[in-house]
C-alpha cells in the first residue's frame, strides 16, 4: 500500500478494482433509454483523485457526466434569481428545441422534469436512483463480495465489502452532472473567467451543476449546486509544497474530530491564499512555514466564521456552521502555540513526543476506530518513498517566524521530514522517530562573516 503521500490515485492498485465496477454499472443503466441519450463520460473528482487523500485511499467520487440533447444555445443558465453558488437551468419550448432524433420515450422522460421551464434536480435524482438500482441487480457480482447503496446527499454511494470478513473494501460515490463549457460560463457577480489567478487552458475544462439545492431558497429543488472542480485543479496544480500541507491539515482535522470542517473549505482556504501569493511562496518555504501560515489563515476565518465560496464571494461555506464552529479557534490557536514550542525544540525525542500529544486522536472517536486509524497509518509509511526527502535550504521566513533559542541557536524545522512525520501519524512518528524529525541548526551571527 501506498502512504499519506502516495502519487496520484489513477496510479494506485485500487484504482483497476473501482473502475471495473463503474464499467459495469454504466453498462447496465445503459439499458435505460433516457440515460444512454444523456451520458457521456465519468469523471473522476475528489480527494483521492487529486491526491490530497489521507490515508488509504477507499472512498472514491465520480461524476456520471450527463448532456441534455440539446444545443447549448437554447439552454439558459440562471444565477441572479438563485442563492449565491446556485443556478436554474431553463429550457424554452423543449418540444422544439430538443434533437429531432431523439425518440418519443426520451422526451416525455426529459418533460417530466421541468417546471415553469426550469428542471427540477430532484426528478433527476429519483430517476437516477433507480435506472442505478436496476443496474445493481444485473450486474454479475464477484462471489467474495457484496455491494450496497445508500444515498448521502446527490450522490448514490455503492459500498463494497467482503463477504467472508465483513470489512469495508471501498465505496463509490456515483452523481449525476451536467456540464458546460466556457462558452456557458454563468454571469456576474460570479467570479468571471478573466478573474481567474492563474493562467489555464479554458479551452479544455468544463463546470457543471450538481443535483443539490440551497437550504434557504422559495424554489430549492430548481437551484443546482455549481461545481469547478476542474478549474480548481487546475488553479492549485505544481504548486510546491502546498499539497502535502493541504493533507497535513486534513490529518490534524480528522485527528481532532473537527467534523464540520469539510475538505472543500480547508481547500477553498487555499484557493485564497494562492491568489495573494506568487507560485514561489509554495515552492521556496518550508511545510512547517506554509502550515502554520496557513492555521493563522483559518483561525481567521473561524473567528469571523465565514469562509467565503471561491467563485462568489456572497457564499458563506460555513453559515449553517456558526453554532458548530464558534469557539472552534481557541482550540486551534492553542495547538498553533504547542507546535511552535515544539519546533525550537533541540532535542529529536522530545520535538517526536511533542508533535504525538498534538497529533493525538480525539477520544470522541470510538477506540476501535483510532486503533484502526493508527494500524493503517503506520502499516503505509513504511513504503512511502517520499519520507526521506534531502534537506531544504535554510529559510528566513522560518527564522523570523520563530527567532532565536536561548542558546543563541537557530532552531529550524527541516519540515520535509517532521511535517512528513506529522502527517505520517503517531504511531509512526515514535518508531521512526529521527527521520521523522530532524533538525537543522545555524547558528545567528548577525552577519559576522560577510
Amino acid at each position: 500500500m501506498l502512504g499519506y503521500f502516495a502519487k496520484s490515485a489513477v496510479e494506485l492498485k485500487s484504482v483497476g478494482k473501482y473502475t471495473d465496477l463503474i464499467k459495469k454499472m454504466v453498462e447496465e443503466m445503459k439499458n435505460d433509454a433516457t440515460f444512454k441519450e444523456l451520458y457521456v463520460q465519468p469523471n473522476f473528482v475528489g480527494s483521492s483523485y487529486e491526491n490530497l487523500k489521507v490515508g488509504n485511499p477507499d472512498e472514491f467520487d465520480i461524476n456520471l457526466e450527463l448532456k441534455l440533447p440539446i444545443s447549448d444555445s437554447d439552454i439558459e443558465i440562471e444565477t441572479l434569481t438563485t442563492e449565491p453558488g446556485f443556478a436554474k437551468i431553463k429550457l424554452d419550448d423543449v418540444n422544439k428545441i430538443i434533437h429531432q432524433h431523439v425518440t418519443l420515450e426520451v422526451r416525455k422522460k426529459i418533460e417530466s422534469w421541468l417546471e415553469r421551464g426550469y428542471i427540477r434536480w430532484d426528478k433527476i435524482l429519483q430517476w437516477f436512483q433507480g435506472i442505478v438500482d436496476k443496474a445493481m441487480n444485473k450486474v454479475d457480482w464477484s462471489p467474495n463480495m457484496t455491494v450496497k447503496r445508500s444515498t448521502p446527499g446527490p450522490a448514490m454511494t455503492l459500498n463494497v465489502t467482503y463477504v467472508v470478513t465483513h470489512k469495508k473494501k471501498f465505496s463509490v460515490d456515483l452523481v449525476p452532472v451536467f456540464t458546460y463549457g466556457c462558452n456557458k460560463w454563468p454571469s456576474e457577480p460570479l467570479r468571471q473567467l478573466n478573474d481567474i489567478p492563474r493562467e489555464i487552458d479554458l479551452g479544455i475544462l468544463k463546470w457543471c451543476v450538481v443535483p443539490k439545492g440551497p437550504k434557504n431558497s422559495m424554489a430549492p429543488n430548481l437551484e443546482w449546486r455549481m461545481s469547478f472542480y476542474p478549474f480548481e485543479k487546475e488553479i492549485l496544480k505544481d504548486l510546491g509544497n502546498m499539497n502535502p500541507v493541504i493533507k497535513i491539515m486534513k490529518l490534524l482535522r480528522d485527528r481532532k474530530n473537527w467534523v464540520n470542517l469539510s475538505s472543500y473549505y480547508i481547500k477553498t482556504l487555499f484557493l485564497w491564499e494562492q491568489e495573494k501569493q506568487e507560485p514561489e511562496f509554495w515552492k521556496s518555504n518550508t511545510k512547517g512555514y506554509l502550515f502554520m501560515h496557513m492555521l493563522n489563515r483559518l483561525v481567521d476565518c473561524l473567528k469571523k466564521e465565514k469562509i467565503d465560496f471561491f467563485w462568489d464571494q456572497r457564499s458563506n461555506l460555513i453559515a449553517n456552521l456558526k453554532s458548530e464552529i464558534s469557539n472552534r479557534h481557541g482550540e486551534v490557536e492553542k495547538i498553533q502555540a504547542k507546535l511552535k514550542k515544539a519546533l525550537v525544540l533541540s532535542d529529536k525525542e522530545e520535538r517526536t513526543k511533542e508533535f504525538e500529544k498534538i497529533f493525538k486522536p480525539s477520544q470522541s472517536k470510538p477506540q476501535q476506530e483510532l486503533l484502526q486509524e493508527e494500524e493503517e497509518e503506520d502499516e503505509d509509511i513504511y513504503e512511502d518513498e517520499d519520507l526521506y526527502w534531502p534537506r531544504e535550504r535554510y529559510s528566513y521566513q522560518t527564522t523570523q517566524l520563530y527567532g532565536e533559542t536561548s542558546s543563541g541557536v537557530m532552531a529550524e524545522t527541516d519540515t520535509n521530514s517532521t511535517w512528513m512525520g506529522v502527517a505520517a501519524g503517531v504511531g509512526a512518528l515514535v518508531v521512526l522517530g529521527g527521520a521523522l524529525a530532524y533538525a537543522i541548526t545555524r547558528r545567528h551571527n548577525n552577519n559576522n562573516n560577510n
